[in-house]
């Protein structure tokens, strides 16, 4: 274009151009090849089933064959789930793997090692989306390696993005099946337009629980991605697995907002199918089968829990194939015994009739305890088992326990039926000493139509089995049939004897008790069952009454026994015997005889006397109370000693009829005179053959109190003792070192109680120790303290006048001015002025000899012997 314009667009061109070729010749572009955008050509998620936490593996190639675009370490890739996934608010950049078939050369220019596991470099979680930042992808230190390894383009590149399971992503609650199933979306920094994957499936799921069961179980089926929220979605039995049921055994159960089932089916005669398919339906109709086979086991259900070896069990039988013939052997094991015969039965049909049970004989010789029983059709597949106790044939005695001789009813169980016979010799009773005798004195024992039988005896008498060692008893029965029963918890009454009181004094009373002992059933008739008690030392311990009483119908009896008043102290043992050989002697048959008595024994003490004292101090010719328990009845003491000396009233004293006494008494001289000395003595007491003492006794030292506890020199103090030596006359009465006995001495009473009066000697002032003491060894010595007072100033003499005393020192032309006296006694002051004026006022009026007095003068003058100055005088009037 020639013109104006066209020149100048021409111009603006080739400015263009050149601006571009320049920036180019820069670098400031990146050349990139063309990219018709990605493709997500797979999507594989595992595993593929509603609801479950599931790994995705992503693969990304170019779309239709074109090379992806390169991403550099550090860009991101972006992954859009779609609505219905589960995904996490964060997920671990280890959770992610990146994997890629070609990586950028190295800052090196080599090309890098491809296809290596990579982590995420990180990871950012926005809804739906998942980016994730790219790693170096490859690490390494070699060549091509050197610097970042992004994700290269190109052509045939590609790579894949997983998600492992730690990743937490959810698969969606809904089935979908790959025709319309679910969807995800992927983006990169080198591909910004995002590609939606490929359709990929999630399988909706069932699982049944126990695996095989049955009839009777509950079936308990889960299963997830269904449509939501159904009350009442049904369980159905089918043999086919690719088209869903509309009928069918069924149960029911539950679908929740997620989609997710709950249901049960009990199993019975409807679900016994082999290989057929569980199918859980939902609400829309939609199907799912679990992918195991359902077979019902067979079920064998005994009508008794337990059975005795040699019985028939009876066993209802169901879900067994049908129209099978069992044979009489080679179907029933019980425990590991194979060889075990049962009823020849053919099935009409899968289950037994009610009216004619499976039976099988349980072998005599299966031993006791819980065995595992099996049913097996040999070789069809089907078989059962359940457990049964064997017990053995049940044997009950009562009463239970019981005494030698006592009546007793034996009573078996489970024995054989109709026919069966127990022989004379065939019930026997064994202790676990090792004793054993035949307990059936009748004739043969008849079982009843039901295999029971009952039988009364007695308890068996012979000493071999009456073993002292043990009280446990087995009684055993074995029928016609050798069929054996055995009694388990039996005891034969222990033998006892019991005393109370089980400690006396002479001439009490002992109840005796007994039990375990022969009874009389008979055997005998003059004779009846009676123990006698007798005594370890007949020389100590002696009996008076009667000593045999009768024993009762079960082997316990009582009695009263009384304790001789001859008996000593000390502790014997008592025996109980019963007259069992008199009651079933030999002649009466090996099973009912006794050579030896039966018998129980007990300790019994006889204390020595029980002996207190009250008071529980006392001295000589003091009384006290003696008392005693645990003494001979109505016996008079012979002895009653205090430290040896006689202490026996003139009354003297008896026990009562329990043996105690309780006697006034005068604690004793000693035997050699004078007082017992203080002390602990003993206080004895013999009545009869009994000794009793107590040490608990003491004679208390001498005592005295002084009244008062303090005096002048020359005042007078009265001694109170108690507890010296009766009678005795006190040969020592000092203060301090001074002897101070009055005349005539004291003399102690009878009751060792003295009073002495005594005048203060000429003592300093101060504290002294009083001794008194009125026997030649010193025994009886009291002590005290004294306190020794200061004299007080003569009391002031008030038998003259004041104004006569002073007559001549007034006359004196009116020399005394004033007389003063301070009283010690009084602690107080006293005057006397001879002027009129003071006469009201005046208060010493009297004076005398020994007062001392300040007298004021108003000149020299002699006065009472002595000379008065002017001023005050201190002196002492005569």
């Amino acid at each position: 274009m020639n013109t104006t314009i066209g020149k100048s667009f021409g111009l603006v061109l080739l400015m263009a151009i050149g601006v571009v070729v320049t920036m180019l010749a820069l670098g400031m572009f990146s050349v990139k090849p063309a990219s018709a955008g990605l493709d997500v050509t797979t999507v594989d998620v595992t595993p593929a089933t509603a609801r479950s936490i599931a790994q995705y593996t992503i693969t990304v190639t170019g779309a239709s064959g074109d090379p992806v675009n390169a991403i550099n370490v550090g860009d991101t890739i972006t992954v859009k789930f779609n609505t219905s996934t589960g995904v996490p608010s964060s997920i671990a950049a280890s959770a992610v793997k990146l994997k890629t078939t070609q990586v950028l050369d190295g800052s090196d220019g080599a090309a890098g090692d491809p296809n290596q596991l990579r982590s995420a470099s990180a990871i950012t979680v926005s809804g739906k989306s998942v980016t994730i930042t790219v790693p170096d992808m490859d690490p390494g230190d070699g060549a091509g390696s050197i610097g970042d390894n992004g994700i290269a383009g190109g052509t045939g590149a590609s790579y894949i993005i997983i998600f492992t399971q730690a990743a937490g992503i959810q698969n969606p609650n809904t089935q979908k099946e790959q025709s319309v199933g679910y969807t995800l979306e992927v983006s990169s920094t080198g591909d910004t337009t995002a590609d939606t994957s490929v359709k990929y499936a999630i399988n909706a799921t069932v699982s049944f629980s126990p695996s095989t069961a049955a009839r009777g179980a509950t079936l308990t089926v889960t299963g997830r991605g269904f449509a939501k929220n159904c009350a009442d979605c049904k369980i159905r039995f089918n043999p086919q697995n690719s088209v869903t049921p509309t009928t069918g055994a069924e149960g029911s159960g539950t679908i929740d907002a997620d989609g997710v089932f709950a249901g049960t089916v009990v199993l019975d005669a409807s679900t016994n199918q082999t290989g057929w398919f569980i199918w859980v339906v939902d609400s829309t109709g939609f199907g799912k089968t679990a992918t195991a086979t359902w077979t019902q086991d067979a079920g064998a259900n005994p009508r008794v829990t337990s059975a005795t070896p040699g019985s028939t069990v009876k066993v209802d039988l169901v879900d067994y194939t049908s129209d099978f013939s069992f044979g009489t052997t080679g179907n029933v094991q019980v425990g590991s015994d194979t060889n075990v015969t049962n009823t020849a039965l053919a099935l009409s049909g899968s289950d037994t009739s009610s009216l004619t049970p499976f039976k099988f004989l349980l072998p005599t010789t299966t031993p006791t305890g819980t065995h595992k029983v099996t049913i097996d059709e040999n070789g069809s597949g089907k078989t059962a088992s359940f457990n049964l106790e064997v017990i053995s044939r049940v044997l009950t005695v009562t009463p239970n326990p019981a005494s030698p001789g006592q009546s007793i009813t034996i009573s078996g169980t489970g024995f054989a039926k109709t026919s069966g016979k127990i022989a004379q010799n065939a019930l026997t009773a064994s202790s676990t000493g090792g004793g054993s005798a035949n307990v059936n004195r009748g004739g043969e024992i008849t079982i009843d139509g039901s295999g029971d039988w009952s039988f009364a005896t007695t308890m068996p008498t012979k000493e071999v089995f009456i073993d002292t060692s043990s009280e446990s008893v087995t009684f055993t029965a074995t029928d016609s049939d050798s069929l054996v029963g055995k009694s388990s918890g039996f005891k034969r009454t222990p033998r006892t004897l019991t005393l109370s009181p089980a400690e006396v004094g002479p001439g009490s009373t002992v109840i005796v008790t007994v039990t375990g002992l022969t009874v009389d059933n008979g055997t005998t008739a003059d004779v009846n069952a009676s123990f006698a008690i007798t005594s370890s030392d007949t020389t100590n311990l002696k009996f008076i009454g009667t000593i045999s009483f009768p024993i009762g119908s079960d082997g316990s009896g009582t009695g009263t026994i009384t304790i001789a008043n001859s008996s000593k102290d000390g502790t014997y043992t008592l025996t109980a015997k019963d007259n069992a050989p008199t009651l079933y002697p030999n002649a009466s048959g090996a099973e009912v005889e006794a050579t030896t008595q039966q018998q129980a024994t007990a300790s019994i003490k006889i204390p020595k006397g029980t002996v207190t004292v009250d008071p529980a101090s006392a001295s000589t010719g003091q009384f006290v109370t003696v008392t005693g328990v645990n003494f001979p009845a109505n016996t008079t003491g012979t002895t009653l000693t205090f430290d040896g000396a006689n202490g026996i009233p003139v009354g003297g004293f008896t026990t009562d009829t329990i043996g105690s006494f309780s006697v006034l008494t005068e604690v004793p001289p000693q035997n050699i005179g004078g007082s017992l000395t203080p002390g602990t003595k003993i206080v004895e007491v013999v009545i009869g053959t009994i000794t009793g003492n107590t040490t608990a006794f003491a004679v208390p030292n001498p005592m005295i109190i002084l009244t008062p506890a303090e005096a002048e020199v020359e005042g007078t103090v009265v001694i109170t003792g108690t507890g010296f030596n009766s009678l005795g006359t006190v040969s020592t009465l000092t203060i301090g070192d001074v002897s101070v006995i009055p005349s005539p001495a004291p003399r102690a009473a009878r009751n060792g109680d003295i009073t002495a009066t005594i005048t203060i000697p000429l003592l300093n002032p101060g504290s002294y120790t009083v001794v008194m003491i009125n026997d030649k060894d010193g025994n009886f010595t009291a002590t005290a303290t004294f306190t020794a007072l200061a004299a007080k100033a003569p009391a002031a003499a008030a038998t003259d006048a004041t104004e006569t005393i002073f007559a001549d020192v007034i006359a004196n032309d009116d020399n005394l001015v004033r007389v003063w006296r301070f009283s010690n006694a009084e602690q107080s002051w006293a005057f006397y002025d001879p002027r009129p004026a003071f006469a009201a006022a005046n208060t010493l009026t009297k004076s005398g000899a020994g007062d001392i007095v300040w007298v004021n003068v108003t000149a020299e003058q002699e006065f009472q012997g002595a000379t008065l100055f002017p001023g005050w005088n201190l002196i002492s009037l005569k």
